[in-house]
């Protein structure tokens, strides 16, 4: 399977607007480019990945892309995401794609394992790999064999729309139902989320280093 990642990344002047109550325009900013950094280092390590497109309008999206490898497409309309996505597939098909794996970078939790889950063999295409957000209702991640099984339709109750659409168009389609890969960061109750999931995860750890400590006190 030759497959390329997709990353699209808004604007950074309209950056996660709806946190706005929560954080100044150069915090979001901030946020956004910090995001998609730790998101194409996650990709980089997957060796099953055949490229990386950044798609987006921003300089310093660009100058991150740049850094990381990736190839960034600018954004030629504005016509929303479903269109920069589906110029940037044209894009990775022209490079020898043979299948699409779009991954947003505000994904906070997403790990290489999610990303080496979505890319194990599934047999011969069409087939649809696809997680929903946290709601259900929003999609987080969709691989597509071959790239253009479907269109796409990001958005409210995308998750609904991508699956259905799979579905008439003869393919086959697995839901990746993961925690980490559910949440994203759009609105204050995904940062209160956040910080619930993180604070669990911490203590989880700090739970497991002590077990790991008393182990190896106990094999001196």
């Amino acid at each position: 399977m030759n497959c390329w990642v997709i990353v699209p990344v808004k604007r950074l002047s309209a950056a996660k607007s709806r946190l706005a109550p929560n954080l100044t325009l150069c915090q979001r900013r901030e946020m956004v480019c910090l995001l998609l950094i730790r998101t194409l280092g996650i990709l980089a390590s997957e060796k099953r990945i055949a490229g990386i497109l950044v798609v987006g309008k921003d300089r310093a999206v660009r100058s991150i892309t740049a850094n990381h490898g990736a190839v960034f497409v600018q954004e030629k309309t504005n016509g929303g995401l479903n269109r920069a996505l589906a110029y940037a597939a044209r894009e990775a098909v022209r490079r020898g794609a043979d299948s699409i794996l779009v991954l947003p970078a505000d994904l906070p939790l997403v790990k290489q394992s999610d990303i080496a889950g979505a890319l194990k063999p599934a047999g011969k295409p069409p087939f649809l790999r696809i997680a929903p957000d946290h709601t259900g209702h929003g999609t987080n991640l969709l691989l597509s064999a071959p790239p253009g099984l479907i269109r796409f339709s990001f958005g409210e109750d995308s998750f609904q729309r991508h699956v259905a659409a799979a579905r008439r168009a003869g393919a086959r389609v697995s839901v990746i139902r993961r925690a980490s890969l559910a949440q994203d960061l759009d609105c204050p109750d995904d940062l209160a989320r956040l910080y619930r999931v993180g604070l669990k995860e911490s203590t989880k750890n700090t739970k497991e280093n002590r077990k790991n400590t008393k182990k190896e006190k106990f094999l001196k």
